[in-house]
């Protein structure tokens, strides 16, 4: 075949030692192959995948999964099922190939071959790498409906690391999909008995992160703080650059909360540092949402916008929508202040699409609020105030921001509405709210829309007070509002 060019040798080979060839056209392989009866394709992708393990080992673990699980469908359409020992073998393989897939990141790889290895042979290693590949893409209904398998395999089976981390995923999708922030912590807490004397930093990690955005959900900022502190001791500890990038960037945001930028920007910074020597994407994707937000609040808009594109697109490529969702929000926010409400809303939808269609109840109280915003500045004011009133339905009792940007929500709506005394009261409401949070950050759109309101009304002695906390918390270049 050689002579008669049907195949041609390659400069280089993927495997030391080795001589690679190819077939110098598509069609001369699609003939060569469908002239072999099933059995002899069958048999050749087994002894390929067995030549591979003697010549390649772990390096390319995949294409070796790829060709046996070829003989075992070869296999099945001939004889209704695989041999044994050849299923067996398949899934283990595919079971390290999800491993190595997981690891580098590509989790819709390790997610296909998590799933195709449980159809083979339901192990706990197999589920394990299913279910952990969902919970990097935060597909939280599938993390609750395996997970529970894997913590429920691995109780028998006596495997506590793996009971701990599947406890764990499923704290974190009781937050993210419930917004249940109280079994949340139950759950990383039962995960943490078991991980007290096991060297499992990753898990611990986990746990403890998952405990910090609990305890913010719930208002608890210090506890938040004191346990990201610990996840980022132990990211150090371990040497973990992409987990110290995720630790970093969590307690940044407790500083721009806060109005403390000098030092959420040197966190950030750091983070963005630590995400590009780990070359973790999902690290660099995160630090990057944290950091738009920084230039946001600072009135860096155009900066804020192009990191979130980037943000975008990567979030896109990788499959990861939670992310893809979060950037959407919030270059819908840069839209609006643009005065761009058309782009918003475009922008504003696709999130919210994206929340809804994954069934995300944690996320899905704001992006509600932003839209009904949105949609009332524009006069679709039916479809902003049934989503303002979602908006309020959605939120969690434990967290104060919700109820603000609801209450806020439904003033702009009110106003839309002609229902002047209706939209002060809930503007008023929402400013209690937030300046009873601690968090000066909620304070500034409920006090520029409000200033609006009073002054585009000719109540400017009634504006003043606001007026002037507005000035206190953000310089009046970065303010919307028109300060009298």
């Amino acid at each position: 075949m050689l002579q008669r060019e049907f195949v041609l040798r390659e400069p280089r080979s993927s495997i030391s030692g080795e001589a690679a060839y190819r077939f110098k056209h598509l069609l001369i392989r699609e003939v060569a192959y469908a002239g072999m009866t099933k059995l002899s394709r069958a048999q050749y992708h087994a002894r390929f995948a067995d030549w591979l393990s003697d010549h390649a080992r772990e390096e390319l673990i995949e294409i070796r999964a790829y060709h046996l699980d070829q003989a075992v469908e070869l296999l099945t359409e001939l004889d209704g099922a695989p041999p044994l020992e050849l299923a067996d073998r398949t899934s283990a393989t595919l079971v390290k190939a999800g491993r190595r897939a997981l690891a580098r990141e590509s989790w819709p790889t390790a997610r296909k071959l998590g799933l195709r290895a449980i159809e083979l042979r339901p192990t706990l290693a197999a589920r394990w790498v299913a279910a952990r590949a969902a919970w990097r893409l935060q597909d939280w209904a599938a993390v609750q409906a395996e997970m529970a398998k894997v913590r429920d395999d691995a109780r028998a089976g006596g495997e506590r690391a793996l009971e701990a981390l599947a406890l764990i995923g499923l704290g974190e999708a009781a937050l993210k999909r419930e917004g249940d922030a109280p079994t949340a912590k139950l759950l990383v807490d039962e995960a943490l008995t078991h991980l007290k004397d096991l060297d499992e930093p990753v898990a611990n990690f986990d746990a403890l992160v998952v405990r910090a955005t609990a305890a913010a959900w719930s208002g608890d900022l210090d506890s938040m703080i004191a346990d990201m502190e610990k996840a980022y001791a132990i990211a150090l500890d371990a040497g973990r650059k992409d987990l110290q990038t995720i630790a970093a960037q969590a307690l940044a945001q407790t500083h721009i909360v806060r109005f403390e930028l000098d030092e959420a920007e040197l966190l950030l910074t750091r983070a963005l540092e630590l995400a590009g020597e780990s070359g973790s994407v999902r690290a660099r994707a995160y630090a990057a949402l944290a950091y738009a937000w920084l230039l946001m609040v600072k009135g860096e808009l155009d900066a804020a916008e192009t990191l979130l594109d980037e943000v975008r697109t990567t979030s896109a490529e990788l499959g990861a929508e939670p992310a893809e969702a979060a950037a959407l929000a919030k270059l819908g926010w840069i839209a609006n202040r643009r005065r761009d409400h058309r782009r918003a809303e475009k922008l504003l939808r696709e999130a919210l699409r994206i929340v809804v269609a994954r069934g995300d109840r944690g996320a899905l109280w704001e992006l509600q609020a932003s839209l009904a915003t949105t949609l009332a500045d524009v006069g679709k004011v039916d479809e902003a105030e049934r989503l303002a009133l979602e908006a309020q339905g959605a939120s969690s009792p434990h967290d104060v921001e919700p109820e603000v940007r609801a209450s806020e929500a439904l003033a702009a709506v009110r106003v839309a509405q002609g229902r002047d005394g209706e939209a002060e009261e809930l503007f008023r409401a929402s400013l209690r709210l937030a300046g009873e949070s601690g968090l000066p950050i909620l304070e500034i759109e409920p006090l520029e829309r409000f200033v609006r309101f009073l002054q585009e009304r000719g109540r400017e002695t009634d504006a003043a007070p606001y007026v002037a906390r507005l000035s206190e918390l953000v310089p009046l270049s970065s303010s919307t509002a028109r300060i009298a």
